[in-house]
């Protein structure tokens, strides 16, 4: 690691939960956090056809279903809609009831969100034969998350793809919109190499923190630390911190502060209150401090938006 720059990043104890009380945290936090996104099965070796034994939903208007990927509440399959005779994206919850209401959450917000380029076009909500709820989404190909597992990614086209995710989050978030789940796994590339945010499913609808988000709607190796604490106030800054830590991951083929294999959850949770991102040999002094600002312990000493942190970034690495 290296130094701090004076009076940006400083570690402050205030707002935090003490760490001897994180354990209590750590123990809801689920250790395997299942991943689904609306991908073509062309570029997902592991699409299956069906959800794991269970049979292929029926749903009207639609054949020729394709598994490629699920989550704790969700399974997403690729799929022909028959009347616009085009490929589409379905997420298909597994329960009804309660997670009914999170997917017209993710609609609301997405409708709200329909015109901004660069966040996942979504064309209606529908029902299965048995009345699940499902989401229709335009098609995406790989999520940048693949970028991050093959340990390495070209930074200029990192830089392209951070630019139109910070461009579209800049808008979502003038409209009252805040993502609260950036992750690579919600970053997907379409078919014309574009990067596109996706799964609302725990949007804010408002600039405050609702109280809504449980440990099991997010993602602990890119939460900020104030959500992991139950202190969070401002959902812009932690979606600028998010932002900040899965570009992270995607420049360094690492999370920030690791993963729940790495001392469990309450590891975890202890390196993202009171740890800073290291700095690889290969990352120079000004990019560093970007991630550093983005990342910083208290949401004020942020950046005031993701273009912000998009342009210093990419100051930083020319």
């Amino acid at each position: 690691m290296v130094g701090i720059p004076p009076g940006r990043h400083g570690v402050r104890s205030h707002g935090f939960a003490s760490l001897g009380s994180l354990s209590m945290l750590a123990d809801a936090v689920l250790s395997a956090h299942g991943e689904y996104s609306p991908c073509s099965p062309a570029l997902l070796s592991t699409a299956v056809e069906s959800n794991e034994g269970n049979d292929v939903p029926l749903i009207d208007g639609f054949v020729n279903l394709v598994q490629v990927g699920q989550g704790g509440f969700s399974v997403v399959y690729s799929a022909d809609e028959i009347a616009f005779t085009r490929r589409v994206a379905l997420k298909v919850l597994k329960f009804t009831g309660d997670e009914a209401r999170r997917l017209e959450r993710e609609a609301r917000a997405l409708g709200v969100l329909s015109d901004i380029p660069n966040i996942v076009q979504v064309f209606q909500i529908t029902h299965t034969n048995d009345g699940r709820s499902v989401l229709v989404m335009a098609l995406m190909q790989e999520p940048i998350a693949r970028e991050t597992r093959r340990g390495f990614q070209q930074q200029l086209d990192a830089l392209v793809w951070l630019d139109q995710v910070a461009q579209a989050l800049d808008k979502a978030h003038l409209r009252g919109v805040y993502h609260r789940d950036i992750k690579p796994e919600n970053i997907l590339l379409a078919a014309d190499g574009s990067a596109n945010l996706v799964d609302f499913g725990i949007a804010g609808l408002g600039g405050l923190a609702s109280g809504t988000t449980t440990a099991f709607s997010f993602s602990p190796p890119f939460a900020p630390p104030e959500r992991l604490t139950g202190t969070e106030v401002d959902l812009r800054a932690g979606d600028i911190y998010s932002l900040g830590s899965t570009f992270y991951a995607v420049f360094t083929g690492s999370a920030p502060f690791g993963t729940t294999t790495d001392g469990g959850v309450h590891g975890l949770i202890t390196r993202v209150v009171t740890a800073l991102p290291d700095q690889p040999e290969w990352m120079n002094a000004p990019t560093h401090a970007a991630f550093l600002t983005a990342m910083a312990k208290d949401p004020a000493d942020r950046f005031a938006s993701a273009s912000e942190f998009a342009a210093e970034l990419r100051r930083g690495i020319s």
